[in-house]
């Protein structure tokens, strides 16, 4: 299975289970980066949105402010403080930056679900 492919399985199966729980909207929130998982999630939500009308869905956008590892982790935090009802980190290895976005979802509680990312 490709790394596309990945994400749009895993936010099909999100949305299914938001729709199974009742929930009144269905947010993913994405970093912005213009390659991998947030690029794929944010296509996925464009294409799905105002179709699939049973739970509405929507886009949380959180651009770094600027260049670095210090704008990333900002960026990392505001999307923790989202706190979302569960997240998915796609990851290749143990990068610096997936790693710090774990341990802020761990310190706010979130339900955080890796998953393996090749590209």
């Amino acid at each position: 299975m490709g790394d596309e492919e990945s994400v749009n399985r895993v936010l099909q199966w999100a949305y299914g289970l938001a729709v199974t729980l009742s929930r009144d909207q269905f947010v993913v929130v994405e970093g912005c980066c213009p390659t991998g998982a947030d690029h794929h999630a944010t296509n996925w939500v464009t294409r799905h949105a105002g179709k699939w009308n049973v739970v509405p869905m929507s886009l949380e956008h959180h651009p770094p402010k600027g260049h670095g590892s210090m704008h990333l982790k900002q960026r990392n935090v505001g999307m923790a403080e989202s706190r979302p009802d569960m997240a998915f980190v796609f990851m290749k290895g143990q990068t610096p930056g997936s790693m710090h976005m774990i341990d802020e979802l761990s310190l706010r509680g979130v339900t955080t679900y890796v998953v393996p990312w090749t590209k």
